[in-house]
């Protein structure tokens, strides 16, 4: 067990020991804040009396939640027997076990006095496949991680009887008309977005391995990352009814909606569909002077964009696997943040002799670690961090101003 001596009135802002397995913070601790003990494997952690703030997202990348106790004079947080984490009077829950004993079926219920769950709140609990949510809730937090980064969960479920606007269908947890989680354990193949859904959050779908395809349906919204890491999804269709993002306020197809989709070979539109077009698995806009989406897995060492393209939108081309070689059109003049990254086999970037871009985002390349040559455009005025992780970059060509 690990005992940490620290100056008075400290914060715990990172700590990082993956060989720790119990924690035992001292009086002097006052707050721990975001990420504040990243991928550590934890069996016990105690907190003391002087702590007053535990951020919302401070434990949500663990790699093991521990049991935790409580100082019994603290009167912000406290724990139960099984060692489950809450604010004081059990209305925010912060994190539960990942050794909790479960329920027959590997069922957890959720206190009923709980209103707001936290991210990470049911973190890698062994052999967890269905939560009970408390009738009265009001709150979830969103975002990465999701409150369930549990690879064996199958199912929320919502205790009947109470004033809570979530709701669940075939497992999958929505608030109003928004997506919120899809579980990561969930094996459904092929999944529709039930009528009356609008709206696919944040990380909303993340991290399952079995979602072979996704019809986004009448979706008319997506945020970024809406759907992350799903590890075997091969072809997502987009809705007859989506718009580019901000045609209507706050609503809309938002670039990078879709990450680290590594098996996705095809996108599709729904016909219909007046703002999005699929050329050869390609997304692009109507017109065709954005790119919004290249399947990453999708067959070639090369690929030629097409010359009405202005725009190559975020995460364009994240994760593209067989490109070896790209060239930028002249009408090009913005490239998004992480429009390239990790191109695992990209050797070579050249832009038109006359292009015209003038915004390169920051990590444009990033990751792409085979990457070796780079022409850059005559008109960029500026160049931040482009390049970050590309360990293999030899030349960076850059003209002459015009």
């Amino acid at each position: 067990m690990l005992r940490l001596r620290l100056p008075l009135w400290i914060t715990i802002l990172v700590i990082v020991v993956y060989e720790m397995t119990g924690l035992v913070l001292p009086e002097t601790v006052t707050s721990i804040e975001a990420y504040a003990l990243s991928w550590a494997k934890l069996k016990t952690m105690y907190i003391p009396k002087s702590v007053t703030r535990i951020v919302d997202n401070a434990l949500c990348n663990l790699g093991v939640a521990p049991k935790y106790t409580v100082h019994g004079d603290n009167k912000n947080f406290e724990a139960d027997a099984s060692g489950t984490l809450y604010s004081k009077g059990k209305g925010t829950l912060y994190s539960v076990p990942s050794q909790i004993p479960l329920k027959s079926g590997g069922v957890y219920e959720v206190d009923a006095k709980v209103t707001h769950i936290c991210r990470g709140a049911f973190l890698n609990i062994s052999g967890l496949n269905k939560v009970v949510l408390p009738k009265n809730l009001k709150t979830i937090s969103k975002g990465f991680f999701t409150i369930a980064p549990t690879y064996s969960l199958k199912e929320f479920a919502v205790a009947s009887g109470g004033s809570t606007t979530f709701h669940v269908k075939d497992g999958v947890l929505f608030e109003g008309k928004t997506l919120v989680v899809y579980p990561r354990g969930k094996t459904t193949p092929h999944y529709t977005v039930p009528d009356g859904i609008e709206t696919i959050d944040n990380y909303a779908i993340s991290d399952n391995g079995n979602l072979l395809s996704v019809n986004l349906n009448k979706v008319n919204t997506l945020a970024s990352s809406a759907i992350y890491n799903a590890g075997k999804l091969t072809t997502i269709t987009i809705p007859k009814g989506i718009k580019k993002y901000g045609t209507v306020p706050n609503k809309g197809l938002a670039q990078g909606c879709f990450e680290s989709c590594r098996e996705l070979k095809n996108y599709v539109v729904a016909a219909g569909n007046t703002d999005f077009v699929a050329e050869d698995g390609v997304l692009y806009s109507a017109d065709k002077q954005i790119l919004y989406f290249y399947p990453p897995k999708r067959l070639g060492n090369t690929y030629t964009i097409a010359t009405t393209v202005t725009t190559i939108a975020e995460r364009a081309f994240q994760d593209a696997q067989y490109i070896s070689s790209i060239f930028i059109p002249q009408k090009v003049k913005s490239i998004g943040t992480d429009a390239f990254r990790s191109m695992n086999s990209l050797t070579k970037v050249t832009f038109d002799k006359e292009s015209q871009v003038n915004y390169l985002a920051g990590l444009a390349f990033r990751g792409c670690q085979k990457l070796k040559e780079v022409t850059l455009p005559k008109g960029l005025t500026s160049l931040g961090t482009v390049f970050y992780e590309c360990s293999n970059l030899e030349v960076v060509n850059v003209p002459e101003k015009r």
